[in-house]
């Protein structure tokens, strides 16, 4: 967890966003701390600014009621114009960050957690790690965009990159989608035949100077365009 309280508005957005899909594939509830981290995403950042901002116009209107010029008619006091919480963010109890950590702990203690899930929610370093025959893999999906696509979610372990194939059907061969060294990848390939959803299946090798190595990953799935 950042320090600074900005660092850690960030942290929280991301928190926020991956949680569910995480929480789904480890059997979890996250719905308390999702809300939990909403609130504080909008406490530490829109509210706190316009709070610091409130504050420094205060200063400034004292200064110069002790020591500006006469001759204007006019001085109202500051106002302070606080922001309302988005929409579906509400307050919660005391204790917000207190929960999540606990969360946290849950998540790594839970069966099927894997580092892939912890790099996403940024519980551990992307860069975490012994030894590892294969990259880890999730996948996501990307509905709603002008055209489906996938988000392929990666641990390398301190490789320099991996190194992604996909097929479309098990009876099809492999073929090379790209090398990547950042994750998420997102796969924008249009489906083969459009308006017509698909199955794709992925797998991944770590790649360093300019060549593949270590084992293929488990082959991961999913459905696109439906």
């Amino acid at each position: 967890m950042p320090k600074r309280l900005n660092e850690q508005v960030v942290w929280l957005n991301n928190f926020a966003n991956q949680v569910d899909d995480v929480a789904a594939e480890l059997n979890l509830d996250a719905a308390g701390v999702k809300a939990d981290a909403l609130w504080l995403v909008f406490v530490q950042g829109a509210w706190r600014a316009a709070q610091r901002s409130f504050s420094k116009a205060s200063t400034a209107y004292l200064a110069e009621l002790h020591e500006g010029r006469d001759d204007t008619v006019d001085n109202p006091l500051p106002v302070a114009m606080l922001p309302e919480p988005p929409p579906g963010v509400v307050a919660v109890r005391f204790g917000a960050m207190r929960r999540i950590t606990k969360f946290v702990q849950e998540v790594k203690q839970a069966p099927g957690y894997t580092t892939v899930l912890g790099v996403r929610l940024r519980i551990i370093g992307s860069d975490y790690v012994p030894e590892h025959a294969a990259p880890e893999v999730s996948l996501g999906r990307m509905d709603g965009a002008e055209r489906p696509g996938v988000n392929i979610y990666f641990t390398k372990f301190g490789h320099y990159a991996v190194a992604v194939e996909s097929r479309r059907g098990a009876e099809e061969p492999w073929e090379p989608v790209t090398i990547c060294t950042d994750s998420p990848y997102l796969d924008e390939r249009p489906l083969r035949v459009p308006g017509q959803p698909e199955m794709r299946e992925y797998r991944l090798r770590f790649w360093d100077r300019g060549v593949t190595n270590g084992e293929f990953s488990n082959v991961s799935r999913i459905a696109v365009g439906t």
